[in-house]
């Protein structure tokens, strides 16, 4: 009984070993036409396109940031801008006023 089993279990690994010895022709097979010094360069290159975008993104990130901090300060500016100017147009009109008062006052004494 213990010689069957052996045998059996014999027979399974030779069985086993055949199948590893054709997986490893079929990947030496896709292997083949592969060069690992090129494909090693291939992932290096990978690597280092991977780190330069980063830091482009990280540049283009305080770029975008810097230009929102500006448009944020225009448009605070153009605000005061804007009732600077309509303060002077009203103050400009009050001069005219008064010095047509200042006018009329005259002509009239």
């Amino acid at each position: 009984e213990q010689r069957r089993a052996h045998a059996e279990r014999q027979q399974e690994l030779k069985f086993e070993i055949d199948k590893l010895r054709k997986a490893k022709k079929e990947m030496e097979t896709i292997f083949a036409g592969v060069d690992v010094a090129a494909l090693k360069g291939v992932a290096e290159e990978a690597a280092t396109l991977r780190t330069t975008l980063e830091q482009e993104r990280a540049s283009h990130e305080r770029a975008v940031a810097d230009l929102t901090a500006r448009l944020q300060w225009y448009s605070e500016n153009q605000e005061i801008v804007d009732k600077n100017d309509a303060l002077i147009k009203a103050q400009e009109k009050r001069v005219q006023e008064l010095e047509g008062l200042v006018e009329e006052m005259r002509l009239g004494r």
